[in-house]
């Protein structure tokens, strides 16, 4: 969006600034990932790999959070999403995505906090598991 809207709860109007983009919203982010992390961990042990592979389950969940990775759902690897910026594996938080960087796009998986991830893995399923940062790149959503 090109422009900022607002409300001003005191004069009980709405505001429109098209000299003012857009502001960032970081808890409705923080709240989206959470949404992401909630659903993610509600198909541990119920859903296969077979089901949904590693990629199919991470865009599942983002996409059920209602995160815009702003490319086809069918397209989307994670260099190419403009919603995704790559951090360094020291500042990682929950709620961001960790991808294979060895082998591109082979694996892919969330990190939901305390030393671990939520993936999909052949013969498991969709797991919760330890944390794993070698061979892999973080991300971060910029945008949602």
């Amino acid at each position: 969006m090109g422009f900022y809207v607002g409300y001003d709860s005191a004069s009980r109007t709405v505001l429109v600034d098209t000299n003012r983009s857009a502001e960032f919203n970081q808890n409705q982010l923080e709240r989206k990932k959470e949404i992401m992390i909630k659903f993610g961990t509600s198909l541990v042990g119920k859903v296969s790999y077979e089901d949904v592979d590693c990629s199919q389950f991470v865009g599942a969940i983002i996409d059920y959070a209602g995160i815009n990775l702003q490319v086809p759902p069918w397209t989307w690897t994670i260099g190419s999403s403009p919603a995704l910026e790559e951090i360094p594996m020291s500042e990682l938080k929950r709620g961001d995505i960790l991808n294979r960087s060895d082998r591109p796009n082979q694996h892919v998986m969330i990190y939901i906090g305390n030393g671990q991830i939520l993936e999909s893995v052949p013969k498991l399923g969709v797991r919760i598991g330890k944390l794993r940062t070698e061979g892999y790149t973080a991300y971060r959503f910029i945008s949602y």
